[in-house]
């Protein structure tokens, strides 16, 4: 059972979009889907997204999108470590009894491991 916010993997991807050819030779869309072991939603969006680009072009902006997904996760991470960093340079940290408080403090917080709190 899939239960809300459950990640679904589909079994087609956008490698196996190559709907241009078949629909250049006069099949109906049915026919084509078939033929690509896809339903016709998927084909119509396929057609949609990657309407006149070449394969090479289509991988292309799937690596563009995996990089963007990948430079956002870290800008995301960097600017919790910014705001904890903030939180903490309120006070001196001088003694160990100081700096464990602000570890527990920043874990309380920003619901993080003790790891990320000390610091990595």
């Amino acid at each position: 059972m899939k239960g809300r916010g459950s990640t679904r993997r589909s079994r087609s991807s956008a490698s196996c979009a190559k709907p241009t050819s078949y629909w250049a030779e006069g099949k109906s869309v049915e026919e084509v889907a078939k033929h690509l072991e896809v339903s016709e939603n998927t084909f119509h969006r396929w057609r949609n997204q990657y309407g006149g680009m070449k394969a090479e072009e289509a991988k292309g902006l799937r690596h563009l999108r995996d990089e963007n997904h990948r430079l956002k996760r870290m800008v995301a991470d960097l600017s919790l470590d910014i705001q904890m960093l903030k939180e903490v340079a309120r006070g001196k940290l001088l003694s160990p009894t100081c700096r464990r408080e602000a570890v527990v403090h920043l874990r309380e917080k920003f619901a993080v491991s003790e790891r990320t709190a000390v610091g990595r």
